[in-house]
């Protein structure tokens, strides 16, 4: 009997996946149990997985990111999304699209998830509330 994990495994053969964050290990335990997770399931279904964080939040650890993105030859980069600063990354994700096969996976944390959706949400009330006080 084939089992469906065997399946994976052998379509996912030889493809690599790097998890690249900018973290402090020690303040954000949780998401580094997250990241050991996601690895450790990729590695699972057959990829050759790993991640590479930096611990340097400063700007100097943007520029490491930036290093990592570029020079990545993986054929998947997970990259934890890191608020605002993901705008400086731009550059470095166009290029992986641009001039490799890499796909980008951008992992957004739940709390930028809801803050965008009540700024929308915001917004949408400002608006209809304008409306109906003419």
């Amino acid at each position: 009997m084939i089992m469906v994990q065997d399946l994976q495994a052998h379509e996912n053969a030889g493809k690599n996946l790097l998890y690249i964050a900018q973290l402090n290990k020690a303040q954000d335990s949780g998401v580094l149990k997250k990241i050991i997770g996601t690895v450790d399931a990729a590695r699972k279904i057959g990829l050759m997985a790993d991640a590479e964080i930096v611990e340097d939040i400063s700007y100097t650890g943007w520029i490491a990111v930036f290093k990592l993105i570029v020079n990545a030859k993986v054929d998947i980069i997970i990259l934890r999304s890191c608020g605002i600063f993901m705008f400086f990354l731009i550059p470095a994700l166009f290029w992986v699209r641009l001039f490799s096969s890499t796909k980008i996976i951008i992992d957004v944390p739940t709390p930028i998830q809801i803050l965008c959706l009540s700024r929308a949400q915001e917004r949408e009330l400002i608006i209809k509330y304008s409306f109906l006080s003419f």
